[in-house]
């Protein structure tokens, strides 16, 4: 049995990883968590548009499964 991350979900990670360094980084989600920034709508558009927001959505209701 194969416990490693396959292919697409290493891509995933990878893609994920720049995005979120991209955004700000650790610096930044230090701020969200000390509550002095509630809201990040680009970071929800990017993953969005990532396709992160509907990975645990099934195919046939429109996510990617």
């Amino acid at each position: 049995m194969e416990f490693g991350l396959s292919e697409e979900q290493v891509m995933l990670q990878d893609a994920l990883a720049r995005f979120l360094t991209g955004t700000g980084g650790l610096e930044r989600a230090r701020t969200f968590a000390a509550g002095k920034d509630r809201r990040a709508p680009d970071v929800l558009q990017g993953l969005a548009e990532l396709g992160v927001t509907g990975l645990i959505i099934p195919e046939a209701h429109g996510g990617v499964g």
